[in-house]
C-alpha cells in the first residue's frame, strides 16, 4: 500500500493547516486541465448563439472527468472553515445500535440523516481520528449533534471508533470489488469523444493517476497489490455515460484517499 500507516498523536495545532493543504494544494487537482488551462480564458463573457449551441457546450463539458468532480455540491468542512466540492470530501453518518451511537463512514451517499464531512485524505482522518483533544476529533461527529440541547443526543452520547481509518480503508475496497464485479461483464472501446479515460493494473508504474493532454490514466496496481483484488482487463470509460463518470469520480476518491 502506498499510504503510510504510521498514527500521528497530538498534533492538534498542526490540523488545520494540513486540511487546508489537502483542500487547497493536492497534486491530482493541481493538474487538473481544468485548472491548468484557466489562464487561457479573458474573462470576457461569452454569448450563446442558440440553444441547440447551449446544449452542445453542455454535453462537451460533461465529458471533462474534473469538471464533474469540482460541481459536485459543496459541504461544509468546519474544523478548516472551508466549503469545498463533496466528490472532495468522505462523509460519515451515525449508526443507532441497541445500546449506543456510533460514527461509520458512507461512501454511496445513499445514508439520510445527520452527517459530516472531512476531507478525502487518510493523512487527515488518521490525524483527526489519533488526536488526544475532544475538540478535534468531535469534528467527526454531525454539527447538529454537536449543538444539541437534547440531553439523550449529545457529543458524549456518539462513539468514535479508534479503527476508524481501517473501516473507511475496507469500505473503499469493499464498493471497489463491487464496482469492478460489475464493470468486468462489460465490453470496452476506446470513446471516439471527449478523453481517453483508461484505468488499469500495471506492476510497472507505481504512480495511481497520470494526466496527459488528451489521455486519463488511472493505475489501481499501487492501492490493490496488498488486497485480493484484481483488475482481469483494462477498461476505457466513456465520459457519454454517467455511469462511467461516477465510476471515475470513485476511482479518483479511491487515489486521493490513498495518496493524499
Amino acid at each position: 500500500m502506498v499510504c503510510s500507516r504510521n498514527t500521528m498523536k497530538g498534533q492538534g495545532p498542526n490540523i488545520r493547516s494540513r486540511i487546508i493543504q489537502s483542500c487547497q494544494t493536492s497534486p491530482s487537482r493541481i493538474k487538473s486541465p481544468l485548472l491548468t488551462s484557466f489562464h487561457k480564458w479573458d474573462g470576457k463573457s461569452k454569448a450563446l448563439a442558440s440553444k441547440y449551441q447551449t446544449k452542445e457546450v453542455t454535453e462537451s463539458l460533461l465529458l471533462n472527468p474534473f469538471l464533474n468532480i469540482l460541481i459536485s455540491p459543496t459541504r461544509n468542512v468546519s474544523l478548516a472553515k472551508l466549503v469545498v466540492p463533496r466528490a472532495h470530501l468522505l462523509k460519515f453518518v451515525v449508526k443507532k445500535s441497541q445500546t449506543d451511537l456510533t460514527i461509520a463512514p458512507s461512501l454511496d451517499g445513499k445514508s439520510v440523516g445527520t452527517s459530516s464531512y472531512v476531507p478525502n485524505s487518510r493523512t487527515v482522518l488518521q490525524s483527526i481520528v489519533s488526536s488526544r483533544k475532544d475538540r478535534i476529533r468531535s469534528q467527526l461527529i454531525p454539527m447538529d449533534i454537536r449543538n444539541s440541547e437534547n440531553s439523550q443526543v449529545s457529543i458524549k452520547s456518539v462513539q468514535i471508533p479508534d479503527q476508524l481509518v481501517e473501516q473507511v480503508d475496507e469500505a473503499y475496497f469493499d464498493k471497489l470489488r463491487k464496482e469492478l464485479s460489475y464493470f468486468h461483464t462489460l465490453e470496452y472501446q476506446i470513446p471516439q469523444k471527449g478523453p481517453a479515460v483508461k484505468v488499469t493494473s500495471s506492476d510497472s508504474n507505481e504512480q495511481t493517476l497520470a494526466i496527459e493532454e488528451e489521455f486519463v490514466t488511472i493505475n489501481l496496481h499501487p492501492l490493490i497489490k496488498d488486497t485480493d483484488i484484481i483488475l482481469k482487463k483494462d477498461m476505457y470509460l466513456d465520459m457519454s455515460k454517467k455511469s462511467h463518470r461516477m465510476l471515475f469520480t470513485f476511482l479518483f476518491k479511491l487515489q486521493e484517499y490513498f495518496n493524499d
